[in-house]
């Protein structure tokens, strides 16, 4: 879906959580900055900090929780 919008293809990672010992895995991309992704950064960021909107829940489906 954003391999318009990307480099390099996603990143695979494995970590190891230090209380439950168990592994983790993670799977991270970056996408280009472009103005189509303004609105997002406006969302999420505020004066350069990253938040969580306190309107969260309008933008949250089912489908998107399970990803």
């Amino acid at each position: 879906m954003f391999q318009n919008y990307v480099l390099a293809l996603p990143i695979k990672s494995m970590i190891v959580d230090k209380k439950t010992k168990l592994p983790r895995y993670n799977l991270s991309f970056a996408t280009m900055s472009l103005p189509c992704f303004n609105e997002f950064f406006e969302l999420f960021y505020l004066d350069g900090v990253k938040i969580v909107p306190k309107n969260i829940y309008n933008f949250l489906t089912p489908i998107s929780l399970a990803y």
